[in-house]
């Protein structure tokens, strides 16, 4: 995808060059002219969505204390659903969700959220040419991460020098990344295959790759921003992954994984550390983080239980963690007969075989990997 689209690196080339020779009062203009341009090339819809909530928060910040708050949040909810056919039901016709939509409707509406929050509940001030520079950053447009509008200031007004070691790793992480999700997709989950004929073993790689080629495109598209960001003087340092496929868990791996979406939906859904929570209000946000997720992919059954699947595995995970702690010939039990190599093989097991409801022909898939299985019962029935 990052390879066969030479226009992205046009496009991203053109903006650094832009940023690095223009005069820095230069830099918001610039930053609005090329997001603006992105945001429709890639998805009208979404520019057209996204338009009015930027201008929400600019008003907010214009005016503190909005009058017609519910007026305008009354408005906002018309306006995504009058357009709901075009975000969601038009792509489930044609069974495909373009990433680009995902990133722009989704991560993009929440960082207006993130803004929108802490100008309103936290009472903290930003200029309009602050949020309007942060709110069409294309590297973070193009992308997805959620990097707060304060660490975007901080280097907006702030000269760093680049870092070109990290730039050249990212840069290499990025194509290294998109060479293998390409070579796996083509290889192993090509949707020419046909399910109901194919080997088992054919099936068997298409799932554990359809996982891999999503994992590391995402990943390919977020060190290629990233790169692009430290080039135009935004060097975001906070990690976005941290070795997540060494995880143990399914909690691990998502606290890894994406790491600006895990610390957004702390502060934002769950408010605080965990270990200090109820535990009935950590399962709900947990759901309902993981459910949103998974409806941001589509109005969709499979996403739905993508997400939930997901929830539930994390909710487990942090129960059998804490019964561990409780008690100790449970914790012994554990140390003896799972070690760190089974815990990780179980983790990415589960992982690969649930990103196949992400498949639009994940329920067929499903049912040839489980044919063997009903056949051998009707045997020995």
């Amino acid at each position: 995808m990052i390879l066969a689209n030479s226009n992205n690196w046009q496009f991203f080339t053109l903006l650094s060059l832009c940023i690095v020779v223009f005069p820095k009062q230069l830099k918001v203009p610039i930053l609005c002219l090329f997001g603006s341009f992105f945001i429709y090339f890639y998805s009208p819809i979404s520019f057209y969505l996204y338009i009015p909530f930027i201008l929400f928060v600019i008003g907010l910040s214009i005016r503190k204390n909005l009058i017609q708050l519910h007026l305008w949040l009354g408005a906002f909810i018309a306006y995504f659903l009058a357009l709901n056919y075009e975000n969601f039901d038009h792509y489930n016709s044609i069974q495909m969700f373009p990433f680009e939509v995902l990133v722009l409707g989704f991560y993009n509406l929440i960082r207006c959220y993130h803004v929108f929050f802490e100008m309103y509940f936290q009472n903290k001030t930003f200029k309009v040419s602050e949020i309007l520079g942060y709110l069409f950053y294309p590297p973070i447009l193009f992308s997805g991460p959620l990097e707060r509008i304060e660490e975007w200031i901080y280097y907006h007004n702030n000269s760093t020098p680049r870092d070109w070691k990290r730039a050249a790793y990212l840069l290499g992480r990025c194509l290294f990344f998109a060479i293998l999700a390409e070579v796996f997709f083509t290889q192993f989950t090509s949707p020419n295959l046909d399910i109901k004929t194919a080997p088992y073993t054919s099936i068997l790689l298409y799932v554990y790759f359809t996982g891999l080629v999503i994992h590391f495109r995402l990943a390919a598209y977020i060190d290629f921003s990233r790169f692009f960001s430290i080039l135009m003087g935004y060097p975001f340092k906070r990690p976005n992954f941290n070795s997540p496929y060494s995880s143990k868990s399914v909690a691990g791996f998502w606290s890894r994984w994406n790491m600006s979406v895990a610390r957004f939906a702390n502060d934002y859904i769950l408010f605080g550390k965990i270990t200090t929570m109820d535990k009935k209000k950590v399962a709900s946000a947990i759901v309902f983080n993981f459910l949103v997720v998974g409806i941001c992919h589509g109005l969709n059954l499979s996403f739905v239980l993508w997400g939930g699947v997901q929830a539930i595995a994390v909710i487990l995970n942090f129960m059998y963690l804490n019964l561990k702690h409780k008690h100790i010939k449970l914790l012994l039990w554990d140390q003896k007969f799972f070690s760190s190599k089974i815990k990780n093989v179980l983790t990415l097991t589960f992982l690969h075989l649930t990103a196949v409801l992400l498949d639009v022909r994940c329920f067929d898939i499903f049912q040839a990997l489980l044919a063997p299985f009903a056949n051998l019962l009707q045997l020995n029935g």
